[in-house]
């Protein structure tokens, strides 16, 4: 087992293609996939993100964050449109060493034509991030309806914020994009939703570090199990309905 250490940059890989290689197996067995493969999209001399796709019968979809087209992979069947799946491996190449930043595991719902697919939830872990829990999941679909939005900042608290962080000279010397810059709502689907506690036992741990290959690949190989697992049991909803 290759140890792997975590810091604020990540969790340091000892070699990427093998923690790949693995992902692609762990991905493949709990998935159900045919041919499974590596494409690597978003590819700069510091960052690629890696996706893991059914050759066989992946399709596209916009990531509304990103503004960017990405591939996803039919998963399961559904009476009313298809779900699909997206595993994506970040990874930051830091003084020519490798560490996994971000890990996403996201179901999509739609056509295949359609490359405005919905998001409904995601799992992810942020080796880098001690704020949140994690890992944890995201529901999207819902909590992403305008009635569901957040109030957005006013000008003038846009104002009070950004000469807090900048200073006023700051603020002047970047105004201009922060006034047209158009902001994202914020929605409940920032709401990270904590998957591994021991509050039963009293205790207040809900943040966990990656702390080695076979913890990611555990990782990523059990929610696909139970990903599937809780879509069959919606989909066997469905059908006691009709």
């Amino acid at each position: 087992m290759a140890k792997l250490s975590t810091s604020k940059t990540g969790m340091l890989l000892v070699r990427l293609s093998s923690t790949l290689r693995k992902c692609k197996e762990a991905v493949k067995s709990s998935a159900g996939f045919k041919v499974v493969d590596v494409r690597e999209i978003e590819s700069t001399p510091t960052k690629a993100v890696h996706y893991i796709i059914d050759t066989v019968t992946f399709s596209s979809t916009i990531d509304k964050d990103e503004e960017r087209e990405i591939p996803v992979s039919l998963f399961m069947a559904s009476p009313a449109s298809p779900f699909w799946l997206c595993v994506a491996i970040q990874v930051e190449h830091i003084e020519r060493k490798d560490f996994l930043t971000h890990v996403s595991i996201k179901v999509y719902n739609g056509l295949a034509a359609s490359t405005e697919k919905n998001l409904c939830f995601r799992a992810e872990w942020d080796p880098r991030d001690g704020n949140h829990g994690q890992p944890h999941w995201h529901l999207d679909l819902a909590l992403s309806q305008p009635t569901m939005q957040l109030p957005q900042p006013t000008f003038e608290e846009i104002i009070a914020q950004e000469t807090r962080t900048s200073g006023f000279e700051g603020f002047l010397e970047r105004g201009k994009d922060i006034i047209e810059r158009p902001a994202k709502p914020k929605t409940l689907s920032l709401f990270h939703f904590a998957m591994c506690t021991n509050w039963h036992d009293g205790k207040k741990d809900y943040n966990h570090s990656l702390t080695d290959e076979e913890a990611l690949i555990n990782w990523v190989r059990n929610v696909l199990k139970y990903i599937k697992d809780q879509l069959g049991y919606v989909n066997s909803g469905y059908q006691k309905v009709a």
